[in-house]
């Protein structure tokens, strides 16, 4: 995950300032430094209340891309854990 300084629309350059791995630290950066950032939706929702911040539409389009749940062989037959991939697998196709 990025955090840029500029858009790169409309003949601006992209400068990366940050990379984490996860969006935990977002919020804090969000709230302390002139940056943004792209996330999804969900969480764009949820901080916009939160961490008072306010969420556009980007400013380029981004393609849509697919999520993978991934375990360890050896939980392959894991019944608690075969329960929960099913239920996010509901929940994402909105079951």
């Amino acid at each position: 995950m990025k955090l840029t300084a500029s858009s790169p629309a409309g003949g601006l350059a992209r400068r990366v300032r940050f990379a984490t791995q996860n969006f935990s630290t977002f919020p804090l950066l969000l709230t302390t430094l002139p940056l943004f950032a792209t996330v999804p939706q969900g969480l764009a929702q949820r901080w916009q209340a939160q961490y008072a911040l306010r969420a556009d539409a980007p400013p380029v389009a981004y393609p849509e891309f697919t999520l993978c749940i991934l375990r360890h062989k050896r939980r392959a037959q894991d019944p608690a854990l075969n329960w929960l991939v099913t239920k996010l697998k509901q929940a994402m196709r909105g079951q």
